[in-house]
C-alpha cells in the first residue's frame, strides 16, 4: 500500500516522494540510517517490525523504491523473505543496469509480489514480480497500490495526478499530489485512510550536485507532521559531473 511518485524539476535533479500506507497495528517506522550496502554508502528507511527498507539511496545517486503488489483476484501469499531486503540488494549497485542484473539474481520466488522502482538523475525502470514472471512495466512518473488491489487505487490517482500535475513537474505540483484526498473514496486517495489503515509517512529523497538526501515525516490521522528526520549523504565524485 504506497504511493510513489518521481520528477526532474531541473537537471541534474532527482526528485522522488513515496508515501506508505499501513495498517493502523503497524509499529511506527525507525528513522532513516546510513548504511553499507554491499561496499556502497547508503541512506534507507527502516521498518521496525521486519527492519527491512521501502526506499533508499546510495552514494552513486541510485534511488531504489519498492512497493507491494496486489492483484484484486490473487490469493494469500505467505512469502519466505521479507520485500524490505530487495531494496538494500539493490543498493549494492552503482547504476540501473547493475541494479536490474542483481534484482535477476535474488531469489525472487521467494517474495511475495513488489513493484521497484530504480532511478538516477538521467534514467529510469520500473519492473514488477507478480509471484510467477518478472517483468518490466511501462514508463510512468506514478505508481501506486493497495492491499484492497491495485487497481482500484491506480486509476483515481494517476487521474488526480493529471489534475493536479499534468506536464509541468515541479516540487509543488508533486507535493501537491501527495496531499491530495480528492474522490469520494478516502482508500484511493492518495493521502488516503480506510477503516484500519492509513498513509503512515512520506518519504523525500532529493539527488543533486554532490549530495542526497532523504527526509521522512511521519504523519498523524489528519495528515499532519509528528516526527521528521533527515539523512544526508555525500555523492562519490566519480558518479557525478
Amino acid at each position: 500500500m504506497c504511493s510513489l511518485s518521481l520528477i526532474r524539476p531541473a537537471s541534474g535533479i532527482l526528485r522522488i516522494v513515496m508515501h506508505r500506507d499501513e495498517a493502523d497495528t503497524r509499529p511506527d517506522s525507525l528513522p532513516p540510517v546510513l548504511r553499507s550496502c554491499g561496499s556502497m554508502p547508503a541512506i534507507v528507511t527502516v521498518d521496525a517490525h521486519a527492519g527491512g527498507a521501502w526506499i533508499g539511496a546510495n552514494a552513486a545517486g541510485l534511488v531504489v523504491g519498492l512497493l507491494n503488489h496486489t492483484a484484486s483476484s490473487a490469493p494469500h501469499q505467505d512469502p519466505g523473505l521479507s520485500r524490505g531486503m530487495v531494496v538494500p540488494a539493490l543498493l549494492a549497485a552503482t547504476d540501473p543496469h547493475a541494479a536490474e542484473t542483481q534484482l535477476t539474481k535474488l531469489p525472487l520466488d521467494q517474495f511475495a509480489p513488489f513493484t521497484v522502482v530504480v532511478a538516477t538523475t538521467a534514467t529510469d525502470w520500473a519492473m514488477r514480480w507478480d509471484g510467477c514472471e518478472l517483468r518490466r512495466l511501462p514508463d510512468s512518473p506514478v505508481r501506486c497500490s493497495s492491499g484492497l488491489g491495485d487497481d482500484l487505487v491506480d486509476e483515481p490517482r494517476r487521474q488526480a495526478w493529471t489534475a493536479l500535475v499534468g506536464t509541468q513537474t515541479t516540487a509543488a505540483g508533486q507535493d501537491a499530489w501527495h496531499a491530495s484526498r480528492v474522490g469520494s473514496d478516502p482508500a484511493a486517495w492518495v493521502l488516503m485512510r480506510r477503516p484500519g489503515a492509513r498513509t503512515v509517512s512520506r518519504t523525500l529523497v532529493e539527488v543533486g550536485g554532490a549530495e542526497v538526501t532523504l527526509s521522512e515525516s511521519l504523519l498523524k490521522a489528519d495528515g499532519q507532521v509528528s516526527r521528521y528526520s533527515t539523512r544526508r549523504l555525500c555523492r562519490s565524485p566519480e558518479f557525478f559531473s
